[in-house]
């Protein structure tokens, strides 16, 4: 574990987010129910509560500021240089992010949180309450009121290691199925298609 600057002694004042968008994209819709920002959002709030401004890394370089500590979502390997305090929010298992796994890169961090619980006996570990986020429902007015049968809504990601628990390519089948039988009652929405 990296230890702190001696010069670290006060209250820090400003903290970097890295690793999720720029222009402070992850705290755009904060209020929004539905849980895409939710973490991020009880972050900020957080630490605003304790005097500390959280802003994605590209802010702080444009407006010339110097940042207090460093919160990674999932590990980055920047953390080898940075010369600040960081800690890490890992989100991704390591199936999907084969750096979440790196021991080595995670001893640099000061805290981890994270909801996996395979991380419960490293010293450092603490869990994330409320993630991942719950799915909301709301109540519908049936079928009636729908311009399609089906909505897929997924990321374009799969896992890089082909394993029994990886079925990208069960969800390639389904999009080409519905794409080629019935692609009027079909949308597919998601990053990376």
């Amino acid at each position: 574990m990296r230890e702190q600057p001696s010069m670290y002694q006060g209250q820090p004042r400003i903290a970097a987010l890295v690793g999720l968008g720029n222009k402070n994209s992850p705290f755009e819709n904060e209020g929004a129910s539905d849980g895409r920002t939710a973490l991020y959002a009880a972050l900020r709030r957080h630490l605003r509560r304790q005097g500390v401004e959280l802003v994605t890394k590209d802010v702080c370089d444009e407006r010339g500021q110097s940042w207090d500590f460093e919160v990674h979502v999932n590990v980055q390997k920047s953390v080898r240089a940075s010369s600040v305090p960081c800690y890490v929010l890992l989100l991704e298992t390591p199936y999907v992010r084969a750096l979440n796994a790196d021991e080595d890169l995670l001893g640099q961090y000061q805290k981890i949180f994270s909801w996996r619980r395979d991380m419960l006996g490293h010293q450092d570990w603490h869990q994330i309450s409320g993630y991942p986020v719950p799915i909301c429902s709301h109540a519908e007015d049936g079928w009636a009121h729908r311009s399609r049968l089906v909505c897929m809504i997924a990321s374009n990601k799969s896992i890089r290691n082909v394993t029994r628990i990886n079925l990208y390519q069960e969800r390639i089948k389904v999009i080409r199925w519905w794409e080629r039988h019935f692609p009027d009652q079909f949308d597919l929405f998601g990053p990376g298609w």
